[in-house]
């Protein structure tokens, strides 16, 4: 959940977001995100702009789960990594892709559904944070320590695996930080 500092602005809402630079301005029926021109994280607000107008209408069915989790893909199952923010998801998921035997299908959200047999899991392209420490456990990545931003198309690119739209799931893991080990 992401929440912003927002006002009322002539029949639209304007909401700000310090993080990316930009501002996002409501109507009814239309979303305009300000930014300057040389912002290229303000390119991040606009991309999560368009992935919630894609994923409302499928959310609003009511057949649909939004669940956040990262999942890939071994043969024709998935296995959802379900947590909260900083629980090592990301970090887990590199490393079953680095297998070479699992296929990228998200990062941070995901959609489960399904009416028969078992649930589908389809992913919801996120930007990838990565986090330090995992920088330095998979070096493949070529990222500095202190972490970057990546589309779902380039972490695959970049750890040299493919990408699946989905599967039905195989196995649902709740990762756990603990201080009992490094």
């Amino acid at each position: 959940v992401v929440v912003l500092p927002g006002w009322d602005d002539s029949g639209g809402m304007v909401i700000a977001d310090a993080e990316l630079a930009c501002y996002y301005r409501l109507e009814p029926g239309a979303v305009e995100v300000v930014a300057r021109p040389e912002s290229r994280r303000a390119r991040i607000g606009l991309m999560r702009v368009v992935r919630e107008m894609l994923a409302a209408p499928v959310v609003g069915t009511g057949a649909i789960a939004e669940v956040h989790a990262a999942a890939f893909c071994v043969g024709e199952r998935a296995v959802l990594l379900a947590g909260a923010k900083g629980t090592g998801k990301t970090t887990m998921l590199i490393h079953a892709l680095m297998s070479r035997s699992a296929s990228f299908v998200a990062n941070d959200r995901v959609f489960i559904g399904g009416s028969s047999g078992p649930a589908f899991v389809g992913g919801v392209p996120t930007v990838v944070s990565i986090r330090p420490p995992t920088p330095r456990f998979f070096p493949i990545l070529g990222i500095a320590a202190e972490g970057l931003r990546l589309s779902p198309a380039e972490l695959a690119r970049r750890l040299g695996v493919s990408r699946a739209r989905g599967a039905p799931i195989a196995a649902v893991v709740f990762p756990l930080v603990s201080g009992a080990v490094d």
